[in-house]
């Protein structure tokens, strides 16, 4: 779940203003971020927020790309449990995107919002940095498209989620917001 990540320049603005971000945060890409693609994640630094630019994927054990990271395991499989402890952080989206079994693209918005936050994990790797989405099932309004989805983080508990081990092991559990499904004529096709 969570193979497509879509953001502007104005969506990283507004990250950059509601974290009080330093500095300038450069725009890798604006639109569809795909796994291998760079991308701008919001990590820590001490107590303060941090910017950095991360590429979508850890590498794994075959040398294809991870993109995502059960909720229920991060902290106990070897490939996350380092990062779950010291190097969690937020991927700005304003929606993400997966296929659903017509294998039609679906894009998914928090009702309301310019903008939210994925919860990922972030490490070292090869010299350069990676990051991966954390994904929890399914509520009803993803369901129907697949039985995972990105746990999304409030702005108002990115410090929890970024600074504080423990209650980041409890909003691994927090009930997700409902999200609209944007399907339409001029989405792509996976075939």
């Amino acid at each position: 779940m969570c193979c497509r990540i879509s953001y502007s320049s104005y969506a990283l603005e507004r990250a950059k203003w509601q974290f009080k971000l330093g500095g300038s945060i450069e725009v890798l890409a604006q639109g569809t971020i795909n796994p291998s693609d760079a991308a701008v994640i919001i990590g820590g630094r001490g107590q303060e927020f941090e910017a950095q630019e991360a590429k979508f994927g850890f590498t794994g054990k075959e040398g294809g790309l991870v993109i995502n990271a059960r909720s229920e395991s991060i902290f106990t499989k070897p490939m996350f449990s380092s990062s779950a402890l010291y190097r969690r952080c937020l991927v700005p989206a304003e929606s993400f995107a997966e296929w659903d079994a017509d294998k039609n693209r679906v894009e998914f918005r928090l009702p309301g919002k310019e903008l939210m936050y994925l919860a990922g994990l972030w490490k070292i790797s090869e010299d350069e940095t990676r990051f991966v989405v954390i994904t929890a099932p399914a509520n009803d309004s993803v369901r129907s498209v697949h039985d995972r989805m990105p746990l999304i983080i409030d702005a108002d508990e990115a410090r929890a989620w970024i600074f504080d081990e423990d209650a980041a092991k409890k909003l691994l559990g927090k009930t997700l917001p409902d999200l609209e499904q944007l399907r339409g004529e001029e989405q792509l096709s996976l075939f």
